[in-house]
């Protein structure tokens, strides 16, 4: 993650492990100009569907990150 005017590089690193039993599926933000395909290519090569969007494309709330009903 990187974030302007951050202070504090060791909290830009993070590891998690999460038993997924559905096709998992990850979140993809970015700034313009800033993607990486490579980490897409290689996320979908795993079987890993991607939401791509911008970061002007946020949410504002917490609910607004939940799938939409019929969406898995």
């Amino acid at each position: 993650m990187e974030a302007r005017g951050d202070g504090i590089p060791q909290n830009n690193h993070s590891r998690l492990y999460v038993d997924v039993t559905c096709p998992p599926r990850a979140l993809y933000v970015s700034g313009p100009g800033r993607g990486s395909e490579s980490l897409l290519s290689a996320l979908e090569a795993q079987g890993i569907g991607i939401e791509r969007r911008s970061v002007a494309d946020l949410p504002g709330t917490l609910t607004g990150y939940l799938p939409s009903k019929g969406s898995s």
